[in-house]
């Protein structure tokens, strides 16, 4: 992988992943999707979470890995098994705030 391309049907190197900056990688997904007039409610959001489980990949998080594995496995594309995985996190997320969890980790 270049720092100019990203195809979520490929996993990126994790080591040239995982150099990029934060910002750099957010670019890429969302360069991907929007090139591919893929649609999303906030396309910022669907790409930090795109970035948030290829940093767990590329980091080697067990979990992730073997979720992605499964979900290959079970016939679905690359791309469409970081979605699931995205959703999965997302409504952890989205649990955490209904319960009152704050991002400054006040309640």
């Amino acid at each position: 992988m270049t720092s100019a391309y990203y195809d979520p049907e490929s996993a990126p190197d994790p080591n040239e992943w995982l150099a990029l900056p934060e910002g750099e990688r957010i670019r890429l997904v969302r360069s991907y999707h929007v090139a591919r007039k893929l649609r999303a409610p906030s396309m910022k959001a669907h790409a930090a979470l795109h970035v948030v489980i290829e940093n767990q990949l590329a980091s080697g998080y067990g979990p992730s890995k073997r979720a992605v594995a499964r979900l290959l496995s079970d016939g679905l594309s690359r791309h469409d098994a970081l979605h699931a995985i995205a959703s999965r996190l997302n409504e952890a997320i989205e649990r955490l705030e209904s319960d009152g969890w704050k991002a400054t980790g006040d309640k």
